[in-house]
This record gives structure tokens, C-alpha cells and sequence, in this order.
């Protein structure tokens, strides 16, 4: 029976216990992933989030919450651990009136 590396469980530790948002209540950025992404706002008053996912990465392993004052993705892995990447937002957004596209 292999034996578990002790800094990889101590950031496995970390990671299940961290906390999602700032003593404030405002939304903390988590990228567990590693992927790029830019936060811009078009001309037209949308704030658009664009997010560098693997190309080849299924569409149905994502799962996407849009908040009023930040963005949540998780990334499902059967047979790793979750990664989520959560972006908080410049402004407040209508939840309703939002959409996500892969292109």
C-alpha cells in the first residue's frame, strides 16, 4: 500500500476547508484549474467573462453559477477531485438576463 505524500495532504487539507469568501462577504478568486481568464466589458453595458477551458474538455462536466456579485464553475472529474473557478465581478449582474456559450 503506497503511502500518501504529506504536502499533497496538507493541500488537499487546505483546499477542502478553505472558505469561498473574504471576512467582508465579498467573493474570493479561485482558479483551482489554472485557466486564464479576463473579465472585460463590451460597449454595450454586459460585463463578459471569458475563461480558457481545454478544448477537448466535455461541456457536461461543467457546471456554471451566476451570482449577483461573482461567477462559479465547477469542473466535475470522476475520478480526481472538483475544480471550481470562481470570478468575482466588477459590477452586480442580472442572474436572469446572463448566458454562457462555448465557442
Amino acid at each position: 500500500q503506497r503511502q500518501r505524500d504529506p504536502m499533497k495532504a496538507a493541500e488537499e487539507e487546505a483546499r477542502l476547508n478553505r472558505s469561498f469568501f473574504k471576512p467582508d462577504g465579498s467573493a474570493r478568486h479561485i482558479n483551482d484549474g489554472k485557466w486564464t481568464t479576463k473579465v472585460d466589458d463590451d460597449n454595450k453595458g454586459n460585463i463578459v467573462v471569458r475563461v480558457e477551458l481545454p478544448k477537448f474538455m466535455d461541456s457536461s462536466l461543467l457546471d456554471m453559477d451566476v451570482q449577483p456579485t461573482y461567477l462559479r464553475i465547477t469542473v466535475r472529474k470522476p475520478e480526481k477531485h472538483d475544480k471550481i473557478i470562481q470570478v468575482p465581478l466588477p459590477e452586480e449582474v442580472r442572474v436572469d438576463d446572463s448566458h454562457a456559450q462555448r465557442s
